[in-house]
């Protein structure tokens, strides 16, 4: 086993500086979950809905930072935004799950 591995002080497991919070916004409309982890090395940040990973949809993007922003929810029995998310922050060194918000998307 390599011992000096963890020889790096500066070394530091994922940890989730913002959560996001429960949203409520109308159809069509912009909205952003944010999510911010501190770490060493800088952690990625996957984003959780309902349980499974978040597909890629072309209405709604992962922003540098590590927020969701959606450039309008949707809402049709094909396919709807609203529903639990979470985020996780992941480095080398673990990783680190945010709280469960919840996306309601609201009726005009």
């Amino acid at each position: 086993m390599n011992e000096n591995r963890y020889h790096h002080t500066s070394q530091q497991p994922p940890r989730i500086t913002e959560h996001p919070v429960d949203t409520t916004v109308a159809r069509h409309e912009p909205a952003t979950l944010n999510c911010h982890a501190s770490g060493e090395p800088e952690p990625t940040i996957a984003w959780f809905k309902d349980g499974a990973p978040l597909r890629s949809a072309p209405h709604r993007m992962l922003l540098p930072a590590g927020n969701l922003f959606f450039l309008r929810v949707v809402q049709s029995r094909k396919e709807s935004d609203g529903g639990v998310y979470w985020c996780e922050a992941t480095n080398a060194l673990g990783k680190a799950k945010s709280r469960n918000a919840t996306l309601t998307v609201a009726s005009k």
